[in-house]
């Protein structure tokens, strides 16, 4: 399957079936990732859509990213990953962006949320 991606007004094509160089995708997109296995493919799956900024900012377990990826397959119209791929994703994610000592921003109080009326 090739997937055109449209990203920040360059485009890349990048097989999604077999993702050995990501070239294309890497001068797209200048966050450094933590080096490890899969984040070839986070590079290439991930930057299709947004930048990789969002990424890093975010932090969960393994049921996080997969929900994650899900919201993003039901409602934003990313393309069906490859198991495989889609389980080093996870792992590399989960492994690297897990929630940390500071985890994730707590929610607002409800006092300093927008008013409904």
């Amino acid at each position: 399957m090739l997937v055109l991606s449209l990203t920040r007004g360059l485009s890349a094509a990048t097989s999604v079936d077999s993702v050995d160089s990501v070239d294309s995708v890497d001068s797209v997109d200048s966050v450094d990732l933590v080096d490890g296995p899969g984040e070839h493919l986070v590079r290439a799956h991930c930057t299709g859509c947004h930048g990789l900024e969002l990424v890093i900012s975010q932090r969960g377990g393994e049921g996080f990213w997969r929900d994650t990826i899900r919201w993003m397959q039901n409602t934003q119209n990313l393309w069906v990953i490859p198991r495989d791929q889609e389980e080093q994703i996870l792992h590399y994610l989960s492994t690297y962006y897990n929630e940390s000592e500071w985890g994730r921003r707590p929610p607002l109080p409800l006092r300093l949320m927008p008013r409904s009326d």
